[in-house]
């Protein structure tokens, strides 16, 4: 049977495991926490049919194109959202994922409660992935668990060997996508989410971060620098380290979505003014250019 299929994989996840499992492990708590918050307080992601995760990687399935490219592109935004704070206010600017929590418990000699500050890493909650609309077959499989069977859930078919095919499209945090399922969406949504440069096409999630329903003023200046500005400082972290043009091309689709998506609304020039400014302010206006042309995703 022909349905939506995605595969979207943890960025960084083996290299935060081997810095520290915990830490490292968190990022899949992250996203579950996300998905059962959606699901249980605030009614969203209902057009996940299928939600399987494997260690760093996730399957989802759906069938209405239209409210799935809103809700995994939303499902995205989320899960970086959930400690971006830490990175838009870092207590060390060299360190923008160290944060300072405070655990209570009883003294060593057990005889009162003490209230300790533990240093963590929040690492940032991001996926790369790939979307197809093709077969796909979900079917159950014999497991072990600390050498009990039980039954668990899979899925099979081409739509699943395309989905993980994409997601080798490029590099960084971006959701690639092809004909099949692009044909499935309306004008509306290919418009405000799809983007294609040399023979490669992507959905632009931070696109959802926006509320159409608001002025255009209040929404660019409330959302914009609720993405940017904790990936200008892991990025800013980072620059000179292999995963600097991880978080350079984080720093890229927030602009282009930002850019395509006021557009639509007719506040173009505004929206380049405001983001000009912006890169002005943060001592990056030399990267304007490189940030703004659509072509700096392909």
């Amino acid at each position: 049977m022909k349905q939506i299929c995605t595969f979207l994989d943890l960025l960084g996840f083996s290299n935060y495991i081997n810095s520290n499992f915990q830490e490292g492990v968190q990022l899949i708590e992250n996203y579950a926490n996300i998905l059962q918050m959606g699901l249980s307080v605030s009614d969203e992601f209902q057009s996940f049919e299928y939600f399987i995760p494997f260690s760093d990687s996730i399957f989802i399935v759906s069938s209405d194109a239209d409210t799935y490219i809103e809700e995994v592109s939303k499902f995205m935004v989320q899960c970086f959202l959930l400690t971006s704070h830490a990175y838009s206010f870092p207590i060390d600017p060299q360190k923008p994922t160290k944060v300072v929590i405070k655990q209570v418990g009883l003294n060593p000699e057990k005889t009162d409660v003490e209230v300790k500050e533990i240093e963590r890493n929040w690492f940032p909650t991001l996926f790369k992935g790939g979307v197809t609309f093709d077969d796909v077959e979900p079917f159950d499989q014999n497991g072990l668990y600390g050498k009990e069977t039980y039954r668990q859930r899979n899925l099979a078919g081409k739509g699943i060997v395309k989905a993980v095919s994409l997601e080798k499209s490029g590099r960084g945090p971006r959701l690639f996508c092809d004909h099949t399922f692009i044909e499935l969406l309306s004008e509306k949504k290919r418009e405000k989410y799809i983007f294609g440069r040399n023979n490669t096409t992507e959905i632009l999630w931070p696109t959802s971060i926006f509320i159409d329903s608001n002025e255009c003023n209040i929404e660019l200046w409330n959302g914009f620098p609720n993405l940017f500005d904790p990936a200008f400082n892991l990025w800013k972290c980072y620059e000179a380290t292999p995963v600097g043009e991880i978080y350079f091309n984080l720093l890229r689709v927030i602009v282009v979505s930002t850019v395509r998506y006021f557009r639509s609304r007719n506040y173009e020039v505004e929206c380049l003014e405001y983001i000009r400014n912006s890169l002005k302010m943060k001592g990056i206006s030399h990267y304007y250019d490189s940030l703004i042309d659509s072509g700096s995703l392909s």
